[in-house]
């Protein structure tokens, strides 16, 4: 059986690398040092104009939705639809965004398929997801009802997002939140402001804050955590554009915009939903600096030190300011800790166990063949080796999110009801209805 799932997975992979040869090449300028079983590339990167143009034009131009066509919470998959990198309908295959996330911004192949794998688990049937909200072009397959990737909260989308509101507040996590974008705008100040990597994880610790004290039903689950602070990695990693004075990128403010479908001036901000656009002249990473899971993994490392509430597990109770955090111990029954995550290739294997853990209650029959694609796909730049000596988590304890009401009060359509919060004012006591 594994044989055939490594083979299923490899090729997975290597139809990006087929179609787009030059990102099995290696950058002549990057450099590899090697640290516990997980190699990281110090790279140096080059610009090469007629690789990292990204087309806007012909059939890439860009085009808004029509009536029927969906659009949801990721402005990269918007705006990957809206110039035909991905169908303009908003419904979209495993395969076809895989292509599409490296033909656009130059993430690694292996990434995109992670990215692309767990969009289609969560929000779709496995193979076909659809960006925004449910549609009957996404048949029905061995997981449940495919509900889009708009009701995925508490799983691939959460609270504290850098543009969109918590659900519980707003009703609605799909839609940017303009309040939210001047925020992210405000971080960096002059005439041509820079966000680069330190600006987004310091808003990242902004909006944690944020979310605690305005949202009772703030919550903030492992895997999730993990998946947000990769989105706010993705800002400056893969939205910058790319230029021979500036070949690790340069993301500005009018760069920004563009993604995020924002128009006006700071003071005159107008958000047109579902209208995200690459830009004119616009480059991506370079070939040889892909951005990868390793990449995700340093940063994880890298900034951890400085913002440990980027993983305090945990959430409100019911009311603001009442967090109430989780020991990652408990979680993980002891397989892993807070300090232990920084050692050695610990936070790899962290990342890969949690990986792992997120479809075994999802599926039966399946967990065999996903745990071999998984453990394929993190191989490849993690060290196979290494991924068998990991210390072995088990699964995620979720009985301990029981104590609030942003994990137990979420509906199966993925909304919150009111009649427990109205209750809770009413007899402030009871924890939940």
């Amino acid at each position: 059986m594994r044989s055939c799932v490594e083979l299923f997975a490899l090729v997975l992979i290597s139809q990006s690398i087929a179609v787009y040869p030059e990102v099995a090449q290696e950058c002549p300028h990057q450099h590899h040092r090697q640290g516990p079983n997980l190699q990281i590339r110090d790279i140096k990167p080059t610009f090469n104009a007629k690789a990292q143009h990204v087309d806007v034009s012909g059939k890439h131009a860009f085009m808004p939705p029509g009536p029927t066509d969906i659009r949801g919470p990721c402005p990269g998959l918007n705006a990957m639809a809206n110039h035909n990198y991905i169908p303009r309908n908003g419904i979209a295959s495993l395969i076809q965004m895989l292509e599409g996330c490296y033909k656009v911004f130059g993430a690694s192949a292996e990434l995109c398929f992670l990215l692309a794998f767990f969009g289609c688990l969560y929000g779709g049937n496995g193979v076909m997801v659809s960006i925004g909200g449910p549609s009957d072009k996404v048949p029905h397959g061995p997981l449940p009802t495919p509900r889009g990737l708009s009701y995925t909260h508490n799983r691939f989308e959460s609270d504290a997002s850098p543009t969109r509101g918590d659900l519980h507040q707003y009703g609605d996590a799909a839609k940017l939140q303009l309040s939210q974008f001047k925020e992210l705008l405000d971080m960096e100040k002059g005439p041509n402001p820079r966000y680069n990597l330190e600006t987004l994880v310091a808003f990242y610790a902004k909006r944690l804050l944020e979310s605690r004290k305005t949202n009772p039903y703030y919550f903030h689950p492992l895997i999730p955590a993990l998946i947000l602070f990769g989105a706010y990695q993705f800002i400056p990693e893969l939205m910058s554009n790319k230029s021979a004075e500036y070949p690790e990128g340069f993301l500005d403010r009018e760069t920004l915009k563009s993604f995020y479908a924002v128009s006006g001036d700071d003071d005159n901000l107008i958000y047109t939903p579902g209208h995200e656009r690459i830009p004119f002249n616009w480059y991506k990473r370079a070939v040889g600096d892909e951005y990868s899971v390793v990449s995700f993994v340093q940063g994880l490392i890298d900034f951890l030190p400085r913002y440990p509430q980027v993983l305090q597990i945990g959430g409100n109770t019911g009311t603001v300011d009442s967090f109430v955090g989780i020991d990652i111990a408990n979680l993980t029954g002891n397989a892993y800790s807070f300090p232990t995550l920084l050692q050695g290739n610990n936070m790899a294997c962290f990342l890969y166990q949690v990986t792992r853990a997120v479809y075994v209650d999802m599926l039966n029959d399946a967990v065999e063949f996903l745990s071999s694609v998984v453990f394929t796909v993190f191989g490849t730049v993690l060290n196979a080796q290494s991924l068998l000596e990991c210390p072995q988590l088990t699964g995620i304890n979720t009985n301990l999110y029981s104590m609030y009401p942003g994990y137990m009060e979420l509906l199966p359509n993925g909304s919150y009801s009111r009649l427990p919060q109205l209750a809770r004012k009413l007899w402030p006591d009871l924890r939940k209805l």
